[in-house]
């Protein structure tokens, strides 16, 4: 979020909503401080993505196909936020230094591929509302390559809500942001357009040191947390105050993990997410209708570096 370009870096602190009730009495506060971006700031960016999927597509209650398919995609991204020019609100430079995807089909036949931006760069310009998008020498994209850029360079240019709802809030230990479904939702279909999610909570649960900055250690709430035994949640590296207590009720989620937010810029540091993927849609014409229904899990993990433009 250094540079405000990684879609799903941004959309996971994008718009969250502090939740008053819950907080932990007594336990221990932390204070969060936005710092706006600069030009020169950079931030790189290593992400994993894996699904494992089983789709089924029914007519009339009647199955008509019945396919699997596993992806594994890793990326390694370098961005950095250049001096805009007129009539632009912000530019960055995005350079993917490696892209790869790995299907395999219901044969059991491996496909491995370099993506089409693999070991290239791209300009990124927001002028208004428009996106504007090309490669260093100012030609336009492939088609596959401005699907993948945009979605990475969505957040490019606009408002951090993150920044101006934790600059200068103090949280407790306990306390619960929830994250509205649409956001949630949009989180996980940058990685993939077939995801969906449910409203889900998050809970400060501690603190910990990411890449020698001191970062709040967010935790989805589990759905046995606070309904009967009032557990505590179990993660490495949570530092708890002393008689500090979760909420006395929660919102299950199907989605578990965690992701850390630097206090002193409020910008992402890392996600680790685990679940599964359930979802029903129903398409084709009128009378005529049919399911796809997709159940499977993922696991997604990123670590964004940030450096600071250089004084």
């Amino acid at each position: 979020m250094v540079i405000a370009i990684t879609r799903r870096a941004w959309l996971l602190t994008a718009c969250c909503i502090l939740s008053a009730a819950g907080t932990a009495t007594g336990a221990e506060q932390f204070r969060f401080t936005y710092r706006p971006l600069e030009v020169g700031d950079q931030a790189s960016e290593i992400s994993e993505f894996a699904l494992d999927l089983k789709t089924t597509v029914a007519q009339a209650h009647e199955v008509i196909n019945v396919a699997g398919q596993k992806a594994e995609r890793n990326e390694r991204i370098h961005a950095e936020r250049l001096a805009a020019t007129e009539g632009q609100s912000a530019r960055a430079r995005i350079t993917y230094e490696s892209s790869d995807q790995v299907t395999t089909d219901r044969s059991g036949a491996v496909h491995g591929v370099e993506r089409p931006v693999s070991g290239k760069s791209y300009i990124a310009a927001r002028a208004g509302e428009e996106l504007i998008i090309t490669d260093e020498q100012g030609a336009p994209l492939s088609e596959e390559e401005m699907r993948i850029v945009t979605r990475a360079a969505d957040g490019l240019g606009r408002p951090n809500p993150i920044g101006d709802l934790l600059n200068g809030k103090t949280i407790a230990i306990g306390e619960r942001i929830q994250l509205p479904p649409e956001y949630s939702k949009q989180m996980l279909s940058g990685w993939d357009e077939s995801l969906a999610s449910t409203p889900f909570e998050v809970m400060l649960v501690g603190t910990q040191h990411v890449d020698g900055r001191h970062c709040a250690m967010f935790h989805t709430v589990p759905p046995d947390l606070g309904l009967a035994e009032n557990k505590v949640v179990k993660t490495s590296a949570i530092k708890l105050a002393d008689g500090a207590q979760p909420p006395a009720a929660a919102t299950p989620s199907p989605i578990q993990g965690k992701f850390l937010i630097e206090f002193e810029t409020c910008r992402l540091a890392l996600v680790e997410l685990d679940g599964p993927v359930n979802r029903v849609e129903v398409k084709g014409r009128p009378g005529r209708e049919f399911e796809v229904r997709r159940k499977g899990k993922l696991h997604v993990a990123l670590h964004v570096t940030h450096n600071r433009a250089a004084k």
